[in-house]
């Protein structure tokens, strides 16, 4: 039995395929309508069966996102103009895992830095920074889908998302491991790998824009070099708008802190 996304082998009666994560389409036959029709109604009919399902769909995403991981770290410019429809959510959870990562990170490092003297806001320090984040890379998506308009790539926003979220593979495993480190009191070398995600950050977007490029008419559209100029423009306007709303907060509140008697 093989999928037919990616054609690797799979178990009999598998439900979705343990490489890409794609659903297993069964033939249409009348049988086969029958018995999925059955087992539907099964499943309505038992809320622990609909849980076994959910849990075995977690395990496929996960072992899936896992070996999306490992090809993202082997040859991350490759992956990244290999992607497919079914590697969406995976883009879309490495954004979200990198989101949160850096605010939480900061919130630690001020809490052992402090040695406990200072407490920070939990909701201003990695909730509001967390969403800001989260806009800022859909407004960046957003950016770059236009720019391969402009370049007239055959590849729609969400491809351009995935794309994206391949390329943020790398800096959000170096910020994982930034965060771990904190644990252990390793502060000088969690701060050179915090330091090394964001500036990874800023690699990704610019091969981003190659990578898009590759899916164009090498001789029309617009040149990869204005994409580059428009991407990194479009940066700076978010973070001047987003930052300074959301760093802005924080750093008012950070100051109310330190400027605050403890009594």
């Amino acid at each position: 039995m093989q999928c037919t996304q990616c054609h690797a082998q799979l178990e009999e009666n598998a439900k979705f395929c343990t490489n890409c994560g794609a659903m297993v389409n069964d033939e249409n036959t009348s049988e086969t309508i029958a018995a999925n029709t059955a087992e539907l109604v099964e499943s309505n009919n038992n809320p622990s069966s609909q849980t076994n399902d959910y849990v075995e769909q977690g395990k496929v995403i996960s072992k899936h996102y896992w070996n999306f991981i490992r090809r993202a770290l082997a040859t991350p410019y490759l992956t990244s103009k290999e992607v497919t429809q079914q590697e969406r959510i995976n883009g879309i959870i490495t954004l979200v895992l990198f989101s949160i990562l850096l605010p939480l990170f900061t919130y630690l490092s001020i809490r052992s830095l402090s040695d406990g003297y200072i407490e920070p806001p939990f909701f201003d320090v990695v909730i509001k920074p967390f969403f800001g984040l989260i806009l800022f890379s859909a407004l960046l998506t957003l950016v770059k889908f236009g720019v391969a308009k402009l370049m007239k790539a055959q590849i729609d926003f969400f491809g351009v998302l995935t794309t994206y979220g391949t390329l943020m593979v790398l800096p959000t495993v170096v910020a994982f491991a930034s965060l771990l480190l904190s644990f252990f009191s390793s502060y000088g070398f969690s701060m050179m790998l915090f330091i090394l995600a964001i500036s990874i950050t800023s690699v990704a977007s610019m091969a981003t824009i190659f990578a898009i490029k590759t899916k164009a008419p090498e001789k029309s559209g617009l040149d990869v070099i204005y994409g580059l100029l428009i991407t990194y423009l479009a940066i700076a306007i978010i973070l001047l708008v987003i930052g300074d709303s959301v760093l802005g907060s924080l750093l008012n509140e950070l100051e109310n802190m330190f400027y605050t008697p403890p009594f």
